[in-house]
């Protein structure tokens, strides 16, 4: 195989500037280059490689790659290792594969594989506020300058293997691009390294190209073992949804934190230090890489609260220009409700919760303070009910606009819901004159979070403040938003009349805890009637039989990922575990068909056909994945740990899925609970089943079973003869059957509290 050898070199110093905080960071920053590698570095020095492609008149470079990803591989969120397959011809096997893997602090290599002869380019550029502005050659190196306070100067250079190949040419400007052809089968090599003395450890790293097939193939194969995995019927889960998300992963300069826009083509501002941040995609995309990865989804939790305007309001979104961004209005409050899920996740870190509370409250309260108008900012006429809306007078880019309802449906994350048709905007109060169910249900959510957030940090009186809030606004949705004849909750028009329209969204008084049980029932008859909601495709944003559901445009019909996990959540609140696996199982084989066939993670889906719509690469589109991971193991609104919710279309197991700083092997099928704990049996459930309330400590072991049926339980242990299991209180016998390692007890139907003590439990 002939071999391609290619150096990148990229040294900064500045012996003159103290070391800055934080870690050097490398990973394809670049939404607009995919294929291309960025090194971002805590002194503000930072640079770019990207690579392009072309075979006979086909050229496939910049936001072209886009369009051709063939396959999103495998990206550890800590930049270890990372794959990407590039379609180059126009066969979808002509292919480029791009990998690299990260070394160590400072350095990261890369390999590039023709599966197709072709011409492969190379282009080293500045982002546009860098402090490179010059390049010379000198000694077979493209040296780019940088002029500091040390007069200090990085290089970045291409060396062929061999002195007659170089990929060299003269350049007195910051952007240097070389390329040469490659045939089908040949690889080359890169390195990147940011370091005051990197110029003869990369050399020599390059001068041994099998070193580098071990080094790479070493942190592949690292992190295929340790990442979250997935067979049997839900098989692809994880992949899916950790490769899509993982592949977004941008930088946000100004904080030094990464962060997840809403896909790699969602950069909306277009100025030096880009970025763009989104709300709800962003607390979205926190739950989805809190999968794997605490660091980055403690970042991402900080890009988006950093996004934050001084007068509270998490925006809509926010760019990196001073003017990009939706100051007149924010989006659906779900980052309480994010926080909580995640504190509890990773073992209830308390500086989470430290660290974003105050933030979370201060946007809270925005919502009912006088925005200029004489009224509470959201709830215009003063009914204690909230309503969508959008600040008038406030100089900003979007504000040339004319259409202010259309910014007030922009606020709720919905743009053209057909909830909106009837309503209008109010030019005196700013904003709906429609009392909107789905934001009275998340902001009485919010209220709730913040109480069990301010619980939790020992601030007693706020927790009694938003407690009695929460109560407060719940008595109202049920007292005004509720129609008992049709059994379901419904926005409220202003002057007391309820609207007809029934969308995704008026299921979110489960996920609050706002109706009884009898009322729970009753929406439950909604969400399972196939002229509504119920089919092959779930959950339309719009009821199926509402005349603008045919419309199957954007939120007109289609389904979408955060409003199908919100519904999933508020089912698996109120017990209704086998409506939430139908839908987690119906989304997720919906989203497999897509990312099957193109590796295409999309924006929504038509309810009619299941057919993947709008955006290709959309963030929040593996919340469709992670429904069916969150049913082996998740924990509840309360904050403890569950295992199984339904059963999936046969057997299936996940494993490396962590919870409270445990480790979880968990399986699943139509009569079998499994799970396993840090490489331990724990015990096992014949027959349809869940668990609730699961804690381990010391010597005991206590859950919540709940099951239409007799069950058995298999409690493992070296010594299973000294346990002792109680359920309800009282002791139980166990079975006479026997087996080395478990001791057996048979369960009874329904729900009941089981306690096991152990002589000793394994740890």
């Amino acid at each position: 195989m002939k071999l391609l050898t290619v150096l990148i070199l990229l040294a900064f110093v500045d012996a003159c500037t103290a070391p800055a905080a934080g870690p050097v960071r490398i990973d394809a920053f670049d939404m607009r280059a995919w294929s291309g590698l960025g090194v971002e570095a805590p002194n503000g020095n930072h640079y770019y490689v990207k690579f392009g492609f072309q075979k006979g008149d086909r050229v496939v470079e910049g936001n072209e790659v886009f369009y051709n990803v063939r396959r999103v591989g495998p990206h550890a969120p800590d930049g270890s290792y990372a794959r990407l397959d590039i379609r180059v011809g126009e066969s979808p096997e002509e292919t480029v594969t791009l990998e690299w893997a990260r070394l160590d602090e400072h350095s990261a290599v890369g390999r590039l594989t023709a599966r197709t002869d072709c011409d492969i380019t190379a282009t080293t550029y500045p982002t546009p506020d860098s402090k490179f502005f010059s390049s010379v050659q000198t000694d077979g190196l493209i040296g780019m300058r940088s002029f500091t306070r040390s007069s200090a100067h990085a290089r970045c250079a291409f060396l062929l293997e061999g002195a007659k190949n170089r990929w060299l040419k003269t350049a007195l400007h910051p952007t240097e691009r070389v390329g040469r052809p490659m045939k089908a089968g040949e690889q080359a090599y890169f390195c990147l390294s940011v370091s005051s003395d990197c110029e003869d450890e990369v050399r020599g790293q390059l001068e041994d190209t099998k070193a580098l097939d071990v080094a790479i193939d070493a942190r592949r194969e690292a992190y295929a073992a340790s990442r979250v995995q997935v067979t049997g019927a839900y098989a692809g889960a994880a992949e899916a949804l950790t490769n899509s998300v993982h592949w977004m992963i941008a930088y946000k300069r100004d904080t030094q934190v990464r962060y997840i826009p809403a896909g790699r083509t969602w950069q909306l501002d277009t100025e030096p230090k880009r970025w763009t941040v989104f709300e709800w995609d962003s607390f979205f995309n926190a739950l989805e890489t809190s999968v794997e990865d605490k660091a980055l989804t403690y970042e991402i939790l900080e890009a988006v609260l950093s996004a934050q305007y001084p007068n509270g309001n998490v925006p809509n979104w926010r760019g990196s220009n001073p003017d990009a961004g939706s100051p007149d209005r924010s989006q659906p409050p779900v980052g309480s409700y994010a926080i909580w899920k995640i504190y509890n996740k990773f073992g209830k870190d308390a500086t989470l919760l430290e660290n974003t509370y105050t933030r979370l409250v201060k946007w809270h309260r925005w919502w009912l303070t006088d925005g200029g108008t004489g009224y509470p900012r959201r709830d215009g006429n003063t009914d204690g009910l909230l309503e969508w809306g959008s600040d008038v007078g406030i100089d900003f880019v979007e504000a040339k606009e004319p259409d202010r309802l259309k910014r007030a449906m922009f606020e709720s994350g919905m743009d053209d819901s057909p909830l909106w048709e009837e309503a209008t905007f109010d030019d005196k109060r700013w904003v709906m004159n429609l009392n909107a169910l789905d934001l009275n249900c998340l902001y009485a959510l919010d209220a709730w979070c913040l109480s069990k957030i301010a619980g939790t940090l020992g601030r007693t009186e706020d927790a009694a403040q938003f407690m009695a809030e929460y109560d407060a606004l719940k008595d109202r949705i049920n007292e005004r938003m509720w129609n008992e004849e049709a059994g379901f909750y419904f926005d409220q028009r202003w002057g007391g009349r309820l609207s007809s329209r029934k969308a995704a969204s008026s299921f979110y008084p489960l996920l609050a805890g706002i109706p009884s049980a009898a009322r729970a029932m009753r929406m439950l008859e909604h969400l399972k009637n196939e002229q509504e909601f119920w089919g092959s495709y779930v959950v339309p944003t719009i009821s199926r039989d509402d005349p603008l559901y045919e419309d199957m445009q954007y939120w007109r019909g289609t389904i979408w990922p955060p409003t199908n996990y919100l519904v999933c959540e508020g089912l698996k609140r109120y017990g209704f575990e086998a409506e939430a696996s139908a839908v987690a199982r119906k989304g997720f084989e919906m989203f497999m068909v897509p990312w099957r066939q193109h590796n295409h993670c999309r924006e929504n889906y038509n309810s009619l056909t299941g057919e993947g719509g709008a955006n290709q690469y959309q963030s929040w589109g593996g919340l469709f994945c992670l429904m069916p991971l969150e049913s082996f193991a998740d924990v509840d609104h309360e904050g403890d740990v569950r295992f199984g919710c339904g059963s999936p279309a046969g057997a299936s197991t996940a494993s490396n899925l962590w919870l409270g700083g445990r480790r979880y092997k968990v399986s699943l099928g139509p009569e079998k609970l499994f799970v396993i704990e840090n490489d331990l049996p724990v015990f096992e459930i014949r027959g349809t089943s869940r668990v609730r309330s699961y804690r381990r400590d010391g010597a005991s072991l206590s859950f919540t079973y709940a099951a239409e049926g007799k069950g058995t339980l298999f409690l493992y242990s070296d010594k299973p003869d000294d346990i002792r299991l109680s359920i309800d209180g009282k002791e139980v016998v166990r079975s006479q059957r026997r087996e080395k390692d478990a001791a057996i007890f048979i369960l009874p139907s329904g729900s009941h509290v089981l306690v096991a003590t152990y002589s000793e439990l394994e740890t």
